[in-house]
C-alpha cells in the first residue's frame, strides 16, 4: 500500500488535483472538468463546491486511505484557483445550467439541452436539425436536486409544408401533451407552448407564466408537468420564498422556478421575479471570510406560478408575465394522478423531440424575420418564429400574446367607472352603491370574491386592485395605472393625448390640453360651465361676461400672505386628500363661476384649496420649486383666461402633487 502523504507534502494530493481540468467562467469562478467514468462525454464542478469536495476526499480515500487536512485542503482549492487564472486558455469560459448555447447570444448557432444523465450527454439543436450527443465542448453545471431527461426519440418524416399563411397540422406529441392540459381556450394553448419555447432559450428574457383557475381545475398537475418536461427535479414545485435571499438561492441552483399555491406577493418579491425574468445581477461570496473577494453573478430564470382566487397579482408582474386560465373540471371528468403520470411519461421523449424541431425551426427562421413588437416582444419573436412546428400561424401567435380574454361584467363595470370618476377607496358596500345595478352580484361580499376572481383580467386592463384592512374595517383600492404610451391625464379620462409622461418638462403641455373645451369633467365630479364644446369660449372681458369677476374682486379673494422680516412668505400649492366628507368642500371657497356638482358619492370630490391661482399662469411655475414661488408669482393675467379655466390643476387632476 502506497504511504499516507505527509500534512507538509503536498505532492500527492496536486496529483490528484489534476485529473481534472481547471478554468473559470466570465464571472470569475473557477471549475473543474472531468471526463465520464461510462462515456465519452465530460461534466464539470466548481473548485468550491460540496460536489467537488466529495469526489476529492473519495480520490483521496481510495487511494491513500486517508483524508485531507483542512489547511492542506484549502491549500488545493487556492492552487487550482490561481492554476485557472494563471492560463489565458482556460480563462473565460461561458458555463450554462440545463440549457446551453453556442454563438452569439441573441442568435445562437446552436442550442444545447443538457440531459443530465451519467453519460453526460445532451442534445444539440441546430438551424437544420438535432442530435444526442456528448463531447468536451459542452459546460453545462447541474446541481444536487437535477435530475436527467429522456433521450428525445427521433423525429418522424416531416410533414409536407401546408400554404403560406395556413397552419401546418400540429405534431401528434404536442397533441397528446394538450390533452393532458385542462386548459380552456387554444390561445392558452399556444401561450404554453410559448413559455417552453422561451425556456429552451438560454438568454431570455424569460415571460412568468401565471396559471389561474378555480379549485379543482388542473393547475398545480399543468405546473409539474411543464416543469417535468424541460428542467425535472427532485421537487419540483415550492412555496414562494419568504425573502429575497432564499428566491436568488434557488435561482442559483435550479434553471425553472416553480412556486405553487400563491395566495399574495409582497412588494420585495414582486420586484425580484420582475428583475429576475429579464436578468438581475447578484454578489455572491464563495468563501465565509469577510474579506474574499466576491463574484457578480447575473441570473435570468422562467418562472412558473400557480395562484388561488384570492390571489391579486401586481401591475408590473402581470405586465410581463403570460396568463393561462384552466377551466372549471367537474369531478365525473377527473383522472387520477397515476393514470395521468403513466401516459405523461410514455409520451416525454416524443414530446421532447417536437419541442426540439420547434426550436431548430425557430433558429433557422429567427435571422430573416421581421421582429414583432409589443408585449414580451422576444418570447414573441422566438414563438412566432417556431410557429410552423407547433400547429399554428404567426398571426395566430401574435394574436395569443396580444388579444385579451372578454371582462367579466363587474370588472368590466368596474374598470368604466375608475376610468370615469378616478381612484376609489372604500368598502364593498361603498363600491356597489357606485355600481350599475344591472351587475350579475347584490352581495358586498360577492362584489369581492368577484373582485378577487378578476384581479388578473382588471390588472391587464389597466386597473390595480388591493384590498386592505384600515380600522377595523375592509377597504377596497382601485386606480388606473398608467397604460404604456398615454399620459397622466389620458389616464383618468381625458381624451386628449398627454406627451412627456409623468416629466414635469411637459407638464404644461398636458394642463393646456386637458382643459380644452369638453362638457363635463366626470374625474371629480365638478361641472364647470361655459365649456361646451359646441359654444365658443366666452370673452375674458368681465365688461362682456359678468359671471367672470374683475380683477379687483379677484385679488380680495386671493389674499397675498403677510410679509415677514425675511420677505413675503412663500405660497406653496395646497394637496388633495382624495376622500373628504362633502360637508369639508365649502361653495365660499370656489371661484364665482364653479359650484359643486352632485354626485352618487362624497368621497368622489376633492378637497379644493383656499389659494387657487388660474391656471394658465399656476402651469408656468410648474417646473420650479416649491420655494421659490413666490405671492407675487401668483397675479392672475388680465387676458386668455376663460371661465371653465378659473382653477387649479388640483380641481381636476389629483396627481398634481405626484407629477411635481
Amino acid at each position: 500500500m502506497p504511504k499516507s502523504p505527509k500534512h507538509s507534502s503536498f505532492a500527492p494530493l496536486v496529483s490528484i488535483a489534476q485529473r481534472g481540468r481547471p478554468f473559470t467562467d466570465p464571472d470569475g469562478q473557477a471549475f473543474v472538468r472531468f471526463e465520464s467514468p461510462c462515456s465519452d462525454g465530460y461534466y464539470i464542478l466548481p473548485v468550491r463546491s460540496r460536489e467537488y469536495r466529495n469526489w476529492f476526499f473519495a480520490q483521496c480515500f481510495a487511494e491513500y486511505e486517508t483524508i485531507p487536512s483542512s489547511h492542506a485542503f484549502n491549500s488545493i482549492l487556492q492552487h487550482l484557483e490561481a492554476q485557472a487564472d494563471a492560463d489565458p486558455d482556460f480563462r473565460r469560459f461561458n458555463v450554462f445550467r440545463r440549457v446551453g448555447a453556442r454563438g452569439p447570444g441573441y442568435f445562437p448557432h446552436q442550442i444545447l439541452l443538457d440531459l443530465a444523465n451519467p453519460e453526460c450527454q445532451f442534445v444539440e439543436i441546430s438551424p437544420t436539425g438535432w442530435r444526442t450527443t456528448a463531447g468536451r465542448n459542452a459546460l453545462l453545471q447541474t446541481s444536487r436536486s437535477t435530475s436527467p431527461l429522456p433521450a428525445p426519440e427521433p423525429p418522424p418524416a416531416d410533414a409536407p409544408p401546408g400554404p403560406v399563411g395556413e397552419a401546418s397540422p400540429a405534431p401528434a406529441a404536442l397533441e397528446a401533451l394538450r390533452s393532458l392540459l385542462n386548459l380552456s381556450s387554444r390561445a392558452d394553448w399556444l401561450r404554453c407552448l410559448a413559455w417552453l419555447l422561451a425556456a429552451l432559450r438560454p438568454n431570455g428574457p424569460f415571460p412568468p407564466l401565471i396559471l389561474q383557475g378555480p379549485p379543482g381545475s388542473g393547475k398545480t398537475w399543468a405546473a409539474r408537468l411543464l416543469r417535468f418536461l424541460i428542467d425535472p427535479c427532485t421537487a419540483l414545485l415550492s412555496p414562494i420564498p419568504s425573502s429575497v435571499r432564499e428566491l436568488l438561492s434557488l435561482a442559483r441552483h435550479n434553471w425553472i422556478l416553480a412556486f405553487d399555491h400563491i395566495s399574495a406577493l409582497s412588494p420585495n418579491l414582486t420586484d425580484a421575479l420582475c428583475r429576475l425574468s429579464a436578468g438581475v445581477g447578484v454578489t455572491v461570496r464563495e468563501t465565509g471570510a469577510p474579506t474574499s473577494d466576491p463574484l457578480l453573478q447575473s441570473f435570468k430564470r422562467p418562472m412558473l406560478l400557480t395562484v388561488t382566487d384570492r390571489f391579486s397579482c401586481p401591475s408590473d408582474l402581470l405586465e410581463r408575465a403570460l396568463t393561462v386560465t384552466f377551466s372549471p373540471l367537474p369531478p365525473e371528468n377527473r383522472s387520477t394522478e397515476a393514470a395521468l403520470g403513466t401516459a405523461f411519461i410514455q409520451a416525454q421523449p416524443a414530446i421532447l423531440a417536437a419541442l426540439c424541431t420547434a426550436v431548430s425551426t425557430a433558429l433557422r427562421r429567427l435571422p430573416e424575420m421581421n421582429l414583432p413588437s409589443g408585449r414580451s416582444a422576444d418570447a414573441l419573436a422566438w414563438a412566432m418564429a417556431a410557429a410552423p412546428a407547433l400547429g399554428c400561424t404567426e398571426e395566430e401567435m401574435r394574436q395569443a400574446f396580444s388579444d385579451l380574454p372578454p371582462l367579466h361584467p363587474t370588472a368590466e363595470a368596474v374598470r368604466t367607472l375608475i376610468q370615469q370618476r378616478g381612484p376609489f377607496t372604500g368598502t364593498a358596500t361603498e363600491l356597489l352603491d357606485l355600481l350599475p345595478p344591472e351587475i350579475p352580484c347584490s352581495l358586498p361580499k360577492g362584489l369581492s370574491q368577484q373582485l378577487r376572481s378578476n384581479a388578473l383580467a382588471l390588472a391587464d386592463a389597466g386597473i390595480e386592485l388591493q384590498f386592505r384592512s384600515s380600522r377595523d374595517r375592509r377597504v377596497i383600492d382601485l386606480r388606473c395605472t398608467h397604460p404604456r404610451g398615454t399620459g397622466i391625464l389620458a389616464c383618468v379620462g381625458f381624451s386628449s393625448p398627454a406627451p412627456g409622461v409623468g416629466q414635469v418638462g411637459n407638464l404644461q403641455a398636458d394642463c393646456q390640453s386637458a382643459f380644452s373645451p369638453r362638457p363635463t369633467l366626470p374625474t371629480v365630479g365638478i361641472d364647470l360651465p361655459g365649456c361646451d364644446a359646441s359654444s365658443p369660449a366666452p370673452s375674458p372681458d368681465a365688461s362682456q361676461n359678468p359671471a367672470l369677476p374683475s380683477q379687483p374682486e379677484e385679488k380680495k379673494q386671493f389674499k397675498t400672505p403677510p410679509k415677514s422680516e425675511h420677505g413675503p412668505a412663500p405660497l406653496r400649492p395646497t394637496g388633495l386628500t382624495p376622500q373628504v366628507d362633502a360637508a369639508r368642500v365649502a361653495p365660499a371657497v370656489l371661484p364665482p363661476v364653479i359650484a359643486p356638482a352632485p354626485s352618487r358619492s362624497p368621497a368622489l370630490i376633492p378637497q379644493i384649496p383656499r389659494r387657487a391661482p388660474a391656471l394658465a399662469h399656476l402651469t408656468t411655475l410648474a417646473p420650479r420649486p416649491y420655494d421659490e414661488i413666490s405671492p407675487e408669482s401668483f397675479a392672475a393675467p388680465t387676458s386668455e383666461v376663460r371661465p371653465c379655466a378659473k382653477m387649479t390643476l388640483n380641481h381636476v387632476c389629483p396627481l398634481w402633487n405626484t407629477a411635481l
